[in-house]
């Protein structure tokens, strides 16, 4: 009996500029599930937030015999609509297909990544995210697989402690904080990483999601076409093959 694989992320997994009629023949997810002889669903969210992203895993567990999980860019957030419960994301670019052009959502996301938006703080709370969700798919004896969309923040935050001061001072305006103080982050982000399982983990300094828009012709959306879908499905299954049990 066929497998069965879930797949859940952004953009990146839901692989938008690969026609639709193709998705479940061409994408990234279906040229993996092909190989593996598995059945396939993809419950990728152009736009998602890794809080919708751990919420559509829990939602499934149990019902699938793999699960990849393709993290997003760390300062997304998601909302519900208080008139008709939508789901609604945010981004530093304020792209939303429904409520992109609404006045109080772009009001809203310019304070937000004004005045709250914090790579450093972001960055833990995704890491945080990730070691509680390995716990929980672990406890359910759930394989899964993780990785990234894109590197930008672990390689500036995932550096030797004497780099990490000038290395997080590229993100973000330092001048009101001390050494010490920015250097306990480095203490709490150093716990986090150990508690990590890097064997399920694709380390995004040898591959993330994004990879392939550098490499390969892209879409009207800056998404990869087919030759970056197949790329990306050979990364994915290279690890896998190293690191299988």
């Amino acid at each position: 009996m066929n497998k069965n694989f879930y797949f859940v992320g952004c953009s990146g997994t839901y692989c938008d500029d690969i026609p639709d009629d193709q998705k479940s023949t061409h994408s990234w997810p279906a040229l993996i599930s092909r190989h593996r002889g598995a059945n396939f669903v993809n419950d990728a969210m152009p736009g998602s937030s890794n809080d919708l992203i751990i919420s559509r895993v829990l939602q499934n567990l149990k019902k699938f015999d793999r699960y990849y999980i393709q993290w997003t860019w760390e300062n997304r957030f998601t909302v519900y609509h208080v008139e008709n419960w939508d789901i609604v994301n945010f981004n530093q670019q304020f792209k939303n297909s429904r409520y992109g052009k609404k006045d109080y959502y772009n009001k809203f996301g310019k304070y937000y990544y004004t005045y709250w938006s914090i790579p450093i703080f972001e960055f833990k709370k995704w890491l945080e995210k990730a070691v509680l969700l390995q716990s929980i798919l672990e406890k359910n004896n759930c394989q899964y697989l993780m990785m990234c969309a894109s590197n930008l923040l672990w390689n500036k935050l995932i550096v030797d402690k004497a780099d990490f001061v000038p290395s997080f001072a590229d993100l973000h305006n330092i001048k009101n904080f001390s050494d010490d103080l920015i250097l306990k982050h480095y203490d709490d982000i150093q716990i986090l990483l150990e508690q990590l399982d890097m064997t399920n983990f694709i380390d995004p300094n040898q591959f993330y999601i994004t990879e392939a828009t550098k490499l390969f012709s892209t879409g009207n959306t800056n998404h990869p076409l087919h030759e970056g879908m197949r790329y990306t499905a050979n990364k994915i299954l290279e690890f896998e093959d190293k690191h299988e049990n």
